[in-house]
This record gives structure tokens, C-alpha cells and sequence, in this order.
């Protein structure tokens, strides 16, 4: 993916972006409510995900280049759309919801707990419990087939919880998500509150992978983080994210016309959903 910004499209036919300008812009959109109380207090409340909105510009290109982008926005590329980005595979491929797992009450990768995880260089952090049986499995992340990939989460217990103790599950899938292949992530020391990391990577046919909270009650689960590559160091980087987007149609500035070629300037909006 070297010298693009991104690869788009439905899971199993992400193909590259243009470059982009410097300065690329994401915003984010949380739900927020602030109250008073008739005690004089004032409340607020936040949703527990925040879709993003990338704006992006690219300059001088022919309209060939803009195809697949003009038909994503027109709906003519069939299948969901999803966005993988450079930035995201180097530092957290989970959205913010999956990385933070149980912020702001979401309940995606389970029930949120009522203890948290110290994790190094940001302290207590919220996570989920995990239960007897194995929670739930994930939305899909799109990966990609024959990249190595590093997943890892922080777990603690009431107890001491020995080295190779699976906290976390994964699965990759195919187009159809149907079930490839299965791994768990184990601590790699025994103690309290534990690091679990493992590496894998991707068959010829995955196209995504789901993560589930593995079987065993009394533990908490916080701080995953996916990244291409080798392992990382341990700490927590925020989720980046690999999402499901939709694509606004394209704003045009026309530069320049030639007997056989036209150049363009485009600008362009794509949004996070569901």
C-alpha cells in the first residue's frame, strides 16, 4: 500500500486511492446532551461512537482517475464500502468503539465490567467482562490477504491469571462471511493485569476478521489494538479504524483542457456509517 493514502471498496475488492493533498481533514461526529438539574447541576451524556468524516482533495487528475470514486458515490459499485486507511494499519485498524472497548457504555464486544485495566501510559481504563462462555463475535474488520497482522488487549483479574491465559478470540472470514480460520490471544506473563498479543496473518480468500471476548468469567478486557506488521510495543494507541463508509458525489474545479487530455481538481467527502 506504499505511496497511497487509503484502498476503498466493498471487503475483497479494496483497490488504492490517488494520493492526496497535505492536510487531509477528519472530523468526528458525537452524539452529545447537557441537561441542568433543578439542583443547579449541569449533566451531559455522550454516545459511545463517533463517526468520522474524511474531506480530501486531489489535484490535476484525469477523469479516468476519478472514476471508481464517482462510482462509489453513485451507488455503482456493488457491496458496502469500506475504508482502509495507511494511517489506520500503522496504528489501530479497530474503529474507536472496538479499541476502547465498553467507553461510554458500548456493549459490542460485551457487558461493560465494573473494574477497569491499568494500562501503561494511560492508567485505569474501562473495558468488558468477560463471561463463561465466549461473548459475541465482532462486526468485520477488512484485512488484507497475506499481510501479517499483530492484534493485542490488556486483561486484568481478580486473581492472578497465568502466562498463555486466552482473553481474546479471532476469526477470519471471506466475502460471504463464512468462518476461515481461528486463533486466540494468550498473556504472554502471569500476573494481575497482563499484556495478550499474538501475530497472524490472513489466507489467500479472508477478506475480514471479527474478534469475540474469550470463555472464562472474572476478567476484564480493554486496550486492543490491530496493526500490520510485527508487534508493536505495549502501549494503547486510540482506534484509527477501518470502517464501513459512504462516499458524497465529488465537488470538480476544471484546470486545464488539451486536444487529448482534461485535468481537474477534486475534492471529496467520505463518511463513516453504521
Amino acid at each position: 500500500m506504499s505511496g497511497t493514502w487509503a484502498r476503498l471498496g466493498p471487503l475483497g475488492n479494496l483497490l488504492e486511492l490517488p494520493d492526496v493533498q497535505a492536510g487531509r481533514e477528519t472530523e468526528h461526529a458525537r452524539a452529545v446532551s447537557t441537561f441542568p438539574t433543578l439542583g443547579g447541576r449541569v449533566r451531559v451524556q455522550y454516545g459511545p461512537r463517533a463517526p468520522r468524516t474524511w474531506t480530501t482533495s486531489n489535484t490535476w487528475l484525469t477523469p479516468d482517475q476519478a472514476a471508481y470514486l464517482t462510482a462509489c458515490a453513485q451507488g455503482a459499485v456493488a457491496g458496502d464500502l469500506y475504508l482502509y486507511t495507511q494511517d489506520a494499519a500503522r496504528t489501530n485498524l479497530l474503529r474507536p468503539h472496538l479499541a476502547a472497548p465498553g467507553s461510554a457504555g458500548d456493549t459490542a464486544l460485551g457487558d461493560v465490567s465494573a473494574s477497569s485495566v491499568t494500562v501503561p501510559g494511560i492508567g485505569p481504563m474501562r473495558g468488558v467482562a468477560s463471561a463463561a462462555a465466549a461473548g459475541a463475535w465482532s462486526e468485520t474488520i477488512p484485512v488484507l490477504p497475506g499481510v501479517a497482522y499483530t492484534l493485542s488487549c490488556w486483561a486484568a483479574a481478580a486473581a492472578s491469571m497465568s502466562a498463555g491465559t486466552t482473553v481474546l478470540q479471532w476469526q477470519t472470514v471471506n466475502a460471504a462471511g463464512v468462518y476461515l480460520a481461528q486463533g486466540g490471544v494468550a498473556t504472554s506473563a502471569a500476573g494481575a493485569v497482563a499484556r495478550a498479543v499474538t501475530t497472524f496473518t490472513p489466507g489467500a480468500i479472508a477478506v475480514g476478521v471479527q474478534l469475540r471476548v474469550a470463555a472464562g468469567a472474572g476478567r476484564t478486557i480493554s486496550a486492543l489494538r490491530l496493526t500490520e506488521g510485527p508487534p508493536p510495543d505495549a502501549s494503547w494507541v486510540q482506534g484509527v479504524g477501518a470502517g464501513q463508509v459512504a462516499v458524497d458525489d465529488p465537488g470538480i474545479t476544471l484546470q486545464a483542457i488539451w486536444d487529448d487530455q482534461i485535468r481537474s481538481d477534486y475534492s471529496w467527502t467520505i463518511r463513516e456509517v453504521g
